[in-house]
């Protein structure tokens, strides 16, 4: 069934990346990516492929250094295009990703297709309402790139039964700040979010030096020399009503040796 979760989710990447391969023009040199603030290195566009074998996808990444308090953050980023408006010189930077239709169930035409030139503002805030969490995402990659506006575009099936072909009906360009405000999502607030993260791990790893301490396998004041890597995922709440929740994974050296199945044990 192409209605399905997960094919819905694989639908979604292979079209968001199609529609960045079509942002690109063909034949002509690659932009120079104007320099951020806090820039480490800049790397050269690679080429990922979809699953599903559709068009190659050409992105610049872009490494930049962030301060939280004491600790220094480098971070990936990554841009799709570089776009001129008309009567100016100075070319934008953009991340972009697309936003597929969701066809109802007896539906035979697309809706999209009839009230984007018209509504384009009512699709856009009910994708924002429905699809909170995936432009939120979206909105802080834009702004940890440094990249100048996030570029969505809104595609849907060229026919009801067929979810590998898509036709783009319309693209509008958003500054990630002023969205950010619209959806009451704060930037501020997800360099807290990463501070949590950060002092959560720091305190497993406290916990894990203790008990070795404990075990007498690491002397007091001597330096552990483990490196200690951690796996943190996020579970929606499921339809059995489990709560939502965010587990943190531990994972071991020998965990991804061989052919066995990881052992990573839950914290």
């Amino acid at each position: 069934d192409i209605n399905q979760a997960r094919q819905l989710a694989i639908e979604a990447t292979c079209a968001t990346r199609a529609f960045r391969e079509a942002l690109v023009e063909g034949g002509k040199a690659r932009a120079k990516i104007p320099k951020a603030g806090g820039l480490v290195v800049e790397a050269p566009a690679i080429a990922a492929r979809c699953p599903a074998g559709q068009a190659m996808e050409s992105v610049t990444h872009r490494y930049r250094r962030f301060a939280l308090g004491d600790e220094q953050l480098v971070i990936r980023t990554s841009l799709h295009a570089t776009a001129r408006t008309s009567g100016s010189s100075k070319s934008k930077t953009l991340y972009a990703a697309a936003l597929p239709e969701r066809w109802e169930s007896r539906a035979v035409a697309s809706e999209w297709r009839k009230s984007f030139r018209d509504r384009p503002g009512d699709i856009l805030l009910s994708e924002l309402r429905d699809n909170a969490a995936k432009v939120g995402r979206w909105i802080a990659h834009t702004h940890l790139a440094g990249a100048d506006e996030l570029h969505l575009g809104f595609v849907t099936r060229r026919s009801r039964d067929d979810a590998s072909a898509h036709e783009i009906v319309g693209t509008q360009s958003y500054s990630p700040e002023p969205l950010a405000n619209q959806m009451s999502l704060p930037l501020s607030a997800m360099w807290g979010s990463l501070n949590w993260a950060i002092s959560l791990v720091r305190h497993q790893v406290s916990e894990m030096q203790a008990a070795k301490r404990d075990a007498g396998a690491l002397a007091e004041g001597e330096e552990d020399s483990d490196d200690y890597k951690y796996l943190m995922m996020y579970f929606p709440e499921s339809e059995t009503g489990a709560k939502a929740c965010i587990r943190l994974y531990e994972i071991r050296s020998t965990d991804y040796e061989g052919d066995a199945e990881p052992a990573a044990k839950a914290r």
